[in-house]
């Protein structure tokens, strides 16, 4: 090539205009005292090859002792890695022509991708005698892995840091898409059901109150302008919301939605999956089994033992305020139903009114609290990490000594010799009590059920059923009996009309322990404990998973979303109850009653899931509540306000609590039965 004298940009477009190179392209071009020389390796100038868009570099190879005159060499590659070996490879052949004193040392400085054995296949006249001429120093071991062929090499592959955040960039997007995409269906038929607006991806959350502590009301600001159906995203999961009659019935009877929601695991991450909390597959033989437990039958021969506690209830713990100073009568009347519970569900009499024990009292209420609390705290929905938090080991600190009472006491039942005998109780439980007969808990039961239908049941197991049953009862009948002490305290002619009932019934003189018989022809006093629950719903909301497409009368619930139940609204339902806040127990009286929807009123939740005690949790509520107002007339703390604040947590409660005051009262036999009752001044 001729002798050139030209700047650094005169250089690029000589070689661009004249040699046909464009910037970028694999080819080798040695300036040499300002001579321009084309490798012969590479070939002539092919128009593929002047075709790349990339950027040129230029890298100066460094001359030495050997080859003076190798500064002016300039090897010009493309800027990308691709094909950087081979033309390292390339640029070595033309050096070693160009200048064969150049050393081995300095290529493999200045082209550290070189290796021996594609040098080798480039020069096949390069021999171990001039390797040695050329590096003096070079030992066989290094020669030894860069001489094996290029083809045994194995594969390299690795990850720049732009790939590298370009796959976790993309990750999450796909993951997305993806996730969008399989919920299209579901999508559609939500987004037809009317409902708040969300923000994506958390939905209504941050509408809803601190800790969802006031989720009943959230949803009642909301619900009077959605209708009997409406939807709340939580997170990316919909929940419907029922309240028609109509939509209950078919939510609560429907096998496509029989499983309860997610939520509900947490109460098994305490207790360990029970009736109440269990997919229904396992629901159904376990409450075969334990219906059991919760007979007529069952009742009678715990007659004796409700009267007892009762007693203790009305002339130890109440007699101390019959001065007429108010009180909070829900601790009370959790006292003795907690008495009530522990003797009929382990058979174990802690005799919690009279002070005995309450440490265990205390480690109850804790766990309950726990338990409830848990249902919002999305960290406690997984098992395996309730432990690490805050309620976990609050709750494993307040259960241990109960939970291992509790076991000793079914070692004890389980190690009996041969299998209980429960004789015609469960059987035919319409027969009457036998006198004399040893009472039976429901750990009997549970045991005796078990050892008649061969069934190996561990200890955890009946622990498990036991105490979930001995919990759930010990809130809501003590709720609900303190919510009617309440409503009389405020409504004095529904407390008349109670009173004289219970004399009419009772009769006057001497009190006497109630009995079946009497219990059942309490007619007013039922239809006031139901209003009560109407009003105040003691039972949580029911929860329910949809597994396939649920059709009501106007939407379809997609599978993959929750249907809830909220029993306090279902109650206000103006269709069924007109004035719904009213305190009207002749709501319940078997003229109005007549036609109404069944799911209507659920006081126990409904359909195969329901309360398996609510039978005798209504007859539990009739004999205190009973008890209590033939020995006192119940007098209001506060005004009527107060019966409209309520917080609605896992039940709902009357937000400043229960008190009231009370006046002793006595039955006078020798007076007319026109004046039946006469209050002590």
């Amino acid at each position: 090539m001729g002798a050139l004298s030209m700047s650094r940009g005169d250089e690029k477009n000589y070689l661009r205009n004249h040699l046909g190179i464009e910037p970028g392209t694999p080819r080798l071009v040695a300036r040499c005292n300002d001579h321009y020389t084309m490798g012969p390796l590479l070939g002539t100038r092919d128009s593929d090859y002047c075709n790349s868009t990339t950027v040129e570099e230029e890298f100066p190879i460094t001359g030495n002792n050997d080859s003076p005159a190798l500064p002016n060499l300039i090897y010009i590659r493309r800027k990308n890695d691709h094909g950087k070996q081979k033309n390292d490879n390339a640029v070595a052949q033309y050096l070693a022509t160009q200048s064969p004193s150049l050393s081995l040392a300095s290529l493999a400085t200045q082209l550290p991708s070189l290796s021996l054995a594609s040098l080798a296949t480039q020069s096949p006249s390069l021999s171990l005698a001039s390797l040695a001429t050329q590096s003096p120093s070079l030992s066989l071991a290094s020669l030894a892995k860069p001489l094996l062929p290029a083809k045994q090499q194995p594969p390299h592959w690795t990850m720049s840091d732009t790939s590298l955040w370009e796959f976790l960039l993309l990750l999450p997007v796909t993951l997305a898409a993806i996730f969008w995409w399989s919920r299209r269906g579901l999508r559609r038929h939500i987004d037809k059901i009317p409902g708040p607006s969300c923000t994506p991806l958390v939905g209504n959350l941050f509408s809803l109150s601190r800790q969802g502590l006031d989720l009943f009301h959230d949803v009642a600001r909301r619900h009077p302008g959605l209708g009997p159906t409406c939807k709340l995203w939580v997170g990316p999961k919909p929940v419907v919301v029922l309240t028609d009659p109509a939509d209950v019935h078919l939510a609560l009877n429907n096998w496509n939605c029989r499983d309860k929601m997610f939520i509900y695991g947490s109460t098994g991450n305490f207790l360990g999956d029970g009736l109440s909390d269990a997919s229904f597959s396992r629901h159904a033989p376990y409450r075969t089994l334990i219906e059991q437990a919760f007979t007529s039958g069952m009742f009678l021969q715990s007659l004796d033992l409700y009267n007892r506690k009762c007693r203790v209830l009305v002339e130890e713990c109440l007699s101390k305020y019959k001065d007429g100073r108010e009180f909070d009568v829900l601790d009370d009347l959790k006292m003795c139903t907690f008495d009530i519970a522990t003797q009929y569900a382990l058979g174990m009499d802690l005799d919690i009114q009279k002070k005995n024990d309450l440490k265990t009292f205390e480690s109850v209420k804790t766990m309950i609290s726990c338990i409830q609390e848990s249902m919002f705290s999305p960290l406690c929905w997984f098992r395996g990490i309730v432990s690490l938090t805050s309620l976990g080991r609050r709750y494993k600190g307040a259960s241990k000594q109960f939970l291992d009472l509790v076991d000793k006491i079914i070692i004890n039942k389980v190690c009996q010799n041969g299998p209980l005998d429960l004789g015609v109780l469960l059987e035919k439980p319409g027969e009457d009590f036998v006198p004399g007969k040893r009472p039976l808990g429901l750990v009997d039961i549970l045991v005796g059920v078990y050892q008649r239908k061969g069934i190996t049941a561990s200890v955890d197991e009946i622990r498990r059923e036991a105490v979930s049953l001995l919990l759930n009862g010990l809130e809501t009948t003590s709720l609900a009996s303190a919510a009617v002490l309440k409503l009389l305290s405020h409504h004095v002619e529904v407390q008349d009309r109670v009173r004289e009932e219970l004399v009419d019934v009772l009769g006057v003189g001497r009190v006497s322990p109630l009995t079946f018989q009497q219990l059942q022809r309490m007619t007013y006093l039922d239809q006031v404990i139901k209003e009560t629950l109407r009003l105040y719903p003691c039972g949580p909301p029911v929860v329910r998973e949809v597994v396939f497409d649920v059709h009501t009368a106007a939407y379809t619930i997609p599978k993959g979303a929750s249907l809830v139940v909220l029993p306090y609204f279902t109650h206000r339902n103006p269709v069924n109850y007109g004035d719904p806040e009213r305190f009207d127990p002749d709501r319940f009286s078997p003229e109005r009653g007549e036609g109404r929807h069944p799911c209507s009123f659920l006081p126990f939740s409904g359909g195969p899931r329901g309360c398996v005690a609510q039978e005798q949790a209504m007859l539990q509520l009739k004999i205190v509540l009973a008890s209590v107002l033939r020995r006192y007339r119940v007098l209001p703390v506060g005004g009527p306000e107060e019966l409209q604040e309520v917080d609605c947590y896992f039940t709902v409660k009357l937000r400043r609590g229960y008190k009231i005051r009370l006046q002793g009262t006595r039955f006078e036999s020798r007076l007319n039965r026109s004046t039946k009752i006469h209050v002590i001044q």
